[in-house]
């Protein structure tokens, strides 16, 4: 029995992190006296948008020490031995800030311990894989961080492969290191494209992860064959997989 596990904004409030780092980045750009907040905002957004277009479908587009190296070598016309130094200190900040606001999101709400428990039942008695599009490092950041010490998992990102999820290569890849038949999964992700759909090409049973920690704790069909339900609670999908696999 294999759980395959999306992270961000399935678990972990990576949307919500995103948005304080790169806010209270723009302070402290302005704080080192590099510009305004303004001047690192609209040069942060130009950066990330031409690093997309550019690495599309490339699991280094989510870098964001390239978009901080494309606007410090926008603003700067280049890059000195210096500003190379500015580039790693954006980088450092922004997980920083990153981490720090996990840490404070897991702090306060007490759901996450029960949603920690029924992962550990899970992990112990099948696998976790987590499947994520993603750098390495910026995960095992995010996980150190956030999930507790004596977690066991596995995890795949979009730059062990080379791909990203939806891609059929991806699916294949998490079914043959899990060694298990799609039977016997489930796919657990709040993207339809990315998750939801990459599990039905493999005929692996999916649960959409509408939200966290939402009010409504029904699990709903939303097709037979293939498999997918819709969940808006965690504790709930997790619960509805402890029960189907009668743990």
């Amino acid at each position: 029995m294999t759980l395959f596990l999306d992270l961000d904004n399935t678990i972990l409030p990576s949307k919500e992190a995103y948005a304080e780092s790169i806010s209270k980045l723009a302070s402290f750009w302005k704080q080192k006296g590099w510009g305004e907040e303004e001047d690192f905002l609209s040069r942060y957004e130009d950066a990330r948008k031409t690093i997309k277009q550019r690495l599309k479908g490339h699991s280094s587009n989510r870098l964001r020490i390239l978009c901080f190296k494309e606007m410090v070598s926008g603003k700067w016309n280049g890059i000195s031995v210096k500003k190379a130094e500015t580039i790693l200190d954006l980088e450092s900040k922004y997980f920083e800030f990153f981490t720090d606001f996990l840490k404070k999101e897991r702090n306060k709400n007490p759901d996450w311990d029960e949603v920690f428990s029924l992962l550990k039942l899970i992990s112990i008695n099948g696998k976790i894989f987590f499947l994520t599009n993603e750098n390495l490092r910026t995960q095992l950041l995010k996980i150190q961080s956030f999930f507790p010490s004596d977690l066991r998992f596995h995890l795949i990102t979009s730059e062990d492969l080379g791909v990203e999820k939806p891609d059929k290569k991806y699916f294949n890849f998490a079914l043959e290191e899990a060694n298990s038949s799609p039977k016997d999964c489930f796919m657990v992700g709040d993207s339809l494209e990315d998750d939801i759909e990459g599990a039905k090409r493999k005929n692996i049973p999916a649960i959409y992860q509408k939200q966290r920690f939402g009010e409504n704790i029904e699990i709903r069909n939303l097709s037979e064959t293939p498999f997918v339900l819709e969940s808006e609670n965690l504790i709930s999908t997790l619960n509805y997989i402890k029960t189907a696999w009668k743990l």
